[in-house]
């Protein structure tokens, strides 16, 4: 990755067409390495990845528009969007390096994440007044707004922000209860796998954060589900859902 990273701070791909979005979650590991000291770490304050998560920080904040969305290429397709992945990797990262970081650099950090959650906020305040959610009503998949919720929870941890906390809060315990009996998240059509695992690292992040016996409950039923749908090697069956097509 650090032989990848470029001076604008992306990644660049094998194939250029490829979608310029899923390698900046590596912030966090970079950061985790750089402050963590343990045997055979040999990133720990290496200067190389601070100078590449630096880069990452100036690239994130110089894409991100004033509305918190962030500029992605993916394929011939451009535009903004809200990456709730990116949001809670950066979060945590930023736990990581905030005395680290000079005054400039951590206010474009703090800036440019408080518009993304800002965005979220809203985002969550207009799901509330529906009085079912279902696999449709959040205008996007539920792994989508699992991870919403978490972001913003997790904002508001960092930033000390009560009103993202009981926003989320409220929306993840609404959430939960929309779980079908058999323990997934409906993705449009039914049941599916892999998305559910990306829902479930949602609520199980909000249970880590803020620990609920709904929660708890969800995570059990869950994955009771994926062993229900997993062959011995854990890999899921080939479910012919239109959301994960095999």
């Amino acid at each position: 990755l650090l032989k990848r990273q470029t001076e604008e701070g992306y990644f660049k791909q094998s194939d250029p067409e490829a979608p310029r979005a899923f390698d900046y979650q590596a912030i966090y590991p970079f950061c985790y390495l750089y402050k963590t000291k343990f045997k055979g770490n040999i990133y720990f304050k290496d200067e190389r990845l601070l100078k590449s998560i630096l880069k990452l920080g100036d690239y994130f904040s110089k894409n991100t528009n004033s509305n918190g969305l962030i500029y992605y290429y993916s394929f011939g397709n451009s535009g903004f969007t809200i990456d709730q992945r990116l949001l809670v990797f950066w979060l945590d990262a930023y736990e990581l390096m905030k005395n680290d970081l000079d005054k400039k650099d951590k206010e474009n950090w703090v800036a440019t994440m408080k518009r993304s959650l800002v965005y979220l906020e809203k985002k969550i305040e207009s799901y509330l007044p529906q009085e079912v959610f279902n696999s449709y009503s959040f205008n996007t998949s539920p792994n989508h707004a699992s991870l919403y919720a978490c972001a913003l929870y997790n904002g508001g941890v960092v930033f000390k922000n009560n009103y993202w906390k009981s926003l989320a809060e409220n929306f993840m315990d609404r959430f939960v209860a929309f779980q079908s009996a058999d323990g997934y998240w409906p993705e449009g059509h039914g049941p599916v796998g892999q998305y559910c695992s990306t829902t479930l690292a949602g609520v199980a992040r909000m249970n880590r954060l803020y620990k609920k016996e709904k929660y708890n409950s969800a995570l059990f039923k869950a994955f009771q589900y994926f062993y229900k749908i997993s062959y011995p090697d854990f890999s899921f069956v080939e479910l012919t859902d239109k959301r994960n097509l095999y």
